[in-house]
């Protein structure tokens, strides 16, 4: 497993505030890595530990194999990132916009800004100015700003935010394109669960400075499977599978039944079901969202 960020007991205090709290975290090359935490969960303040814009309380942080801050040139020169939104030149156009951002952070050779330009669908676009962009637009220059460097980690905090559905749609795209096309790692922090849910291999939660999880969305989403049971007679099938069969069963309104069991097992209860005379109308397979457990983590 070759690892691209790693983190150990990472610490941050503001006076006598815990923003991050002892983080391990551990991106793998070729992830799609969600960073999930409610609005001052300490998402941005991990961010800005890792790119070595603030530095740790404590703990240890690596990127691309470079401790940081001891080694934050090496580890920073092939990692692009969008902390907040990106602001430009208004009266300059996206490509003049590029050479300026470009020559702060190191030569670029000149087919690489027609490149990126095109990886962001801005080609035909970038001799315009910066000022007649729509919002989906500066979000995309963003992203060509951060791959001007030809990196191999994009760090992204909240790209999608404030585009209407259509832009968010267009980011998406672009993230699992990069990602799949280019090889990219990409550490995304979102809101926008379903989003995460759509293009994140792994992702981490944290709340209150804390890591709550870590792993594989299938994983989560597996773990958290439920099965919904009709019959004809809830109330007395509710008292059978509880008390005689003693399972985890719940009650979720007056028609439906839940048990969280394993797949294999659930022929049995349907089996046990029909031998005590119950009529079984529905046996169905119901997975909660990457939403649904978000909020249960976190609330």
């Amino acid at each position: 497993m070759s690892l691209v960020i790693e983190t150990d007991n990472l610490t941050k205090t503001f006076d006598s505030r815990i923003a991050v709290n002892r983080l391990s975290l551990q991106v793998q090359a070729g992830d799609v890595f969600g960073f999930l935490g409610q609005n001052g969960a300490g998402k941005s303040t991990t961010i800005r530990l890792l790119l070595g814009l603030v530095k740790p309380s404590s703990g240890r942080v690596s990127l691309l194999g470079h401790n940081l801050p001891q080694h934050r040139e090496q580890a920073l020169r092939k990692v692009g990132a969008i902390v907040e939104a990106p602001a430009f030149y208004e009266n300059l156009t996206g490509l003049e916009n590029l050479k300026i951002f470009s020559s702060l952070t190191g030569t670029v050779r000149p087919p690489r800004y027609r490149e990126v330009l095109r990886w962001v669908h801005l080609s035909g676009r970038e001799n315009d100015k910066v000022r007649v962009y729509s919002h989906g637009m500066r979000q995309r220059l963003g992203l060509a700003q951060a791959l001007l460097p030809q990196p191999a980690l994009l760090i992204l905090d909240e790209p999608t935010d404030g585009l209407d559905p259509q832009g968010i749609r267009e980011i998406r795209q672009l993230l699992v394109e990069l990602a799949h096309q280019q090889g990219l790692t990409i550490l995304l922090s979102s809101h926008l669960l379903h989003e995460v849910e759509r293009i994140c291999n792994r992702i981490a939660i944290i709340d209150q400075g804390r890591l709550l999880y870590q792993g594989t969305v299938q994983s989560l989403l597996e773990h958290d499977v439920q099965f919904r049971i009709r019959t004809d007679r809830i109330e007395q099938a509710f008292q059978f599978l509880a008390r005689d069969l003693k399972l985890p069963v719940f009650r979720n309104g007056k028609e439906h039944l839940y048990l969280k069991l394993p797949e294999a097992d659930i022929a049995a209860v349907n089996h046990s079901l029909v031998s005590q005379g119950f009529q079984v109308y529905e046996i169905s397979r119901h997975a909660s969202s990457l939403e649904d457990i978000y909020f249960r983590l976190t609330t």
